[in-house]
């Protein structure tokens, strides 16, 4: 499965990087918000700053990418933009929208497979600090676009008409829009409006209505990142099990155990940005990935176990060959290697893996 068509199919990477626990479980919760359940609004997330560079943990180990290919490269352009200026007015609520429609303004891309985005979505941005922007997203249906839109940005900073669609997304891409005012304020204009007239904001691929009042709500909730998904799980077992196994299983095996909710007829709709498609429950139920567990380092300091001292030691030895080594998977290479018992290798086995300056290169530290 390519990356264009797990992106397509299932609206995720399934070569995504793992980085922290704290990183993987707000991903997959993200996921499980925006494209399984196909919520309206996001919880706040966070964008860090340093040296010119954008990140997107507080660790500032993974950089911001936004395709270069997506919508003529527009899309990158004004998503820097919209984050440079609330950057540079901290406190003031900066808007940036990305309406629905192709998401590549020519062919023979890797986007081709990709549907064209069936919603628009709207970013509040607001910096916080020296070097940090905090965020929230708001999907914002098609046919409740034109009121939603003039809800926020307000009526006097909208351009007339346009010539086609094209342009109008090229013109929402690279006119972020500095506010002027707080998200407190904004909320404010929000409550003043909804009591007119609490419009239709967005209906998702289960069919669900969110008023501007459901939005309301959620933004105050999301702001406060308290916006939880309807099926937990426990995170730490996922994320050792995407470390032993792989990604691409956790987040099937997160869709599987939605189909009691929003499964019919075997079969369930996905929203987000993976544009409504429909998956079957045949394709996942083969995809559990937690009783692999056992394939996971036990000398891991982020592997825990309730089990006894025994378990662990029957275990290890469950896992020995004759030669009395231990399987062991690279999160490097992403093999499997064997060492010996007791040993913990301290750079990448595979003599094909090696820095710029032709070395090992280091396995990290749990």
């Amino acid at each position: 499965m390519g990356q264009a068509e797990s992106l397509a199919g299932y609206g995720f990477n399934h070569k995504e990087q793992l980085s922290t626990l704290g990183n993987f479980s707000r991903q997959l919760e993200s996921y499980a918000l925006h494209v399984i359940e196909d919520r309206p609004v996001s919880n706040a997330y966070s964008y860090f700053f340093d040296k010119g560079k954008i990140f997107i943990d507080r660790e500032k180990k993974t950089e911001l990418f936004v395709d270069p290919e997506e919508r003529g490269g527009l899309a990158q352009w004004g998503t820097i933009r919209a984050l440079d200026q609330a950057l540079a007015h901290p406190g003031e609520l900066v808007l940036f929208y990305s309406p629905p429609g192709p998401v590549a303004f020519e062919t023979g891309t890797k986007f081709d497979k990709i549907k064209p985005y069936t919603d628009g979505q709207l970013y509040l941005l607001v910096g916080t600090a020296e070097d940090q922007v905090d965020a929230i997203a708001i999907s914002v249906g098609k046919d409740n676009e034109s009121k939603t839109i003039k809800s926020f940005f307000g009526e006097q900073n909208l351009p007339g008409g346009f010539d086609n669609e094209q342009e109008r997304i090229k013109y929402f891409l690279t006119n972020p829009l500095s506010s002027g005012r707080d998200m407190e304020n904004l909320l404010l204009s929000l409550k003043t409006i909804l009591v007119k007239d609490n419009f239709s904001v967005y209906k998702n691929v289960h069919q669900e209505e969110f008023k501007i009042l459901d939005v309301f709500k959620d933004l105050v909730q999301g702001w406060l990142r308290r916006i939880k998904p309807k099926v937990t799980f426990d995170y730490r077992k996922m994320y050792e099990a995407a470390k032993a196994v792989d990604v691409k299983s956790v987040y099937l095996y997160q869709l599987k155990n939605y189909f009691p909710i929003y499964g019919q007829n075997g079969k369930m709709a996905l929203g987000g940005g993976c544009g409504g498609n429909i998956v079957s429950e045949g394709e996942l139920s083969s995809f559990d990935p937690l009783p692999n567990m056992k394939q996971v380092d036990i000398l891991s300091s982020d592997y825990r176990m309730s089990t006894s001292l025994k378990d662990i030691i029957k275990k290890s030895n469950e896992e020995s060959d004759e030669y009395g080594s231990l399987k062991f998977h690279c999160p490097v290479c992403n093999g499997e290697h064997t060492r010996p018992r007791h040993v913990l290798f301290k750079v990448c086995p595979n003599p094909n893996y090696k820095d710029k300056k032709g070395e090992p290169i280091p396995i990290p530290k749990c």
